[in-house]
This record gives structure tokens, C-alpha cells and sequence, in this order.
């Protein structure tokens, strides 16, 4: 798991706000190229790694404050949400906006109090 990525997120969750995937990559300097599939799937990885050591860890997937930069309103990736329906974090019939607005506001609670 990048740890870099992490303490980043926490930071984001502490201060009730959000970032995109590029400012991402270059606040923690990894260096991805974005401009593929190859990138999405690269970074992506890092965040799936994190949500799933949060969830197992009993928190919030803190990746849900990574988000698409040309997207309106502010919402992560189709992959973040495949992610949380393969661990069945989705509520039966929950669209994809619930999902992230209550996982969003888990994250900002939690994150507030630790």
C-alpha cells in the first residue's frame, strides 16, 4: 500500500475536502501518466489498495475524495464504484451519487474525530 497516498487522504478527509486524480499524482509525486488506460488503471490500484485496507480496518474508503477534474458535480471513477460493489458496500439499489455522498460524509466524520 503507498503510504504517501494515504497520509494524503487523510489530510484531505481531515480538512473536509475532496482532490482530483491529477493533483493526486502530483502532490505525492508518483509520476503516473494519466493520459491512458494504462494510468487510470495504475492509480487506481493505489486507491483500491487503500479502500480495502480501510474497510477491512473498519473506516471508510477515504479514495472516495479522489475524483474526476472534469466532472460536475465532483464524483470518483466508474472503477471506485465498481470496487464498492464488489465489496458490497452499496446499498440495495443505491445510485452511484448516495453512495458517494454517504461514504463521503463517513469519511469526513471519521476522520474528524482521529
Amino acid at each position: 500500500m503507498n503510504k504517501k497516498v494515504r497520509e494524503k487522504l487523510i489530510e484531505i478527509a481531515k480538512n473536509r475536502d475532496i482532490i482530483f486524480y491529477s493533483d493526486l499524482n502530483i502532490a505525492c509525486h508518483l509520476g503516473i501518466n494519466l493520459e491512458g488506460d494504462a494510468g487510470g488503471k495504475e492509480i487506481g490500484k493505489i486507491l483500491g489498495d487503500i479502500s480495502e485496507y480501510e474497510l477491512k480496518n473498519k473506516r471508510p474508503p477515504i479514495s472516495v475524495l479522489v475524483g474526476l477534474k472534469n466532472t460536475k458535480p465532483f464524483t470518483p471513477s466508474d472503477g471506485f464504484f465498481n470496487l464498492m460493489d464488489e465489496l458490497k458496500i452499496r446499498k440495495p439499489k443505491e445510485k452511484n451519487e448516495f453512495l458517494k455522498i454517504r461514504l463521503m460524509n463517513l469519511c469526513y466524520d471519521y476522520w474528524s474525530k482521529h
